[in-house]
């Protein structure tokens, strides 16, 4: 799997319009921008035989997948990308499951919080290709992938 792939998708996904509910009477944290919390813009599925679960996935949810590109599939809802597919480990080193990608204002605020509580960092902060933000990814207390994107500045 190649990060370059992952990280141009992830930034697809952001600029659709991603954005949080800003809840009523809730103040804005200036790390994640907005009163309601990170917002999920992205998400990779791990599965053991992709055409298995690209059919499962098809009758379940209606999703439709573009063709893979260095073993990523994109999954598409209509035809916005919302995340990816492939076969093996999740970033994190998990077999199966998913990863999920927040969007943030403040990616190494973010992180710095996340490491002082104990999450396992897997990716330092790297630049998007293309110049469209950056990214990070930790392993929270339960062994989850959680992915922060932070858009251009």
């Amino acid at each position: 799997m190649k990060f370059s792939a992952l990280c141009v998708c992830v930034v697809m996904t952001m600029s659709g319009g991603s954005r949080g509910l800003a809840a009523g009477g809730q103040g804005v944290d200036p790390d994640i921008g907005h009163g309601a919390g990170a917002s999920v813009v992205w998400f990779d599925l791990m599965v053991a035989e992709p055409q298995r679960a690209k059919d499962f996935y098809s009758d379940v949810f209606g999703w439709r997948f573009a063709p893979p590109s260095q073993e990523y599939t994109l999954i598409l809802a209509g035809d916005r990308p919302i995340g990816g597919l492939y076969q093996g480990r999740s970033m994190v080193g998990q077999h199966g499951g998913i990863d999920i990608y927040f969007s943030v204002t403040n990616l190494a605020s973010v992180l710095a919080k996340a490491k002082a509580k104990g999450a396992k960092v897997i990716i330092e902060s790297m630049p998007i290709p293309g110049g469209h933000g950056s990214m990070a990814l930790f392993q929270d207390l339960d062994g989850n992938g959680i992915g922060l994107v932070q858009g251009e500045s």
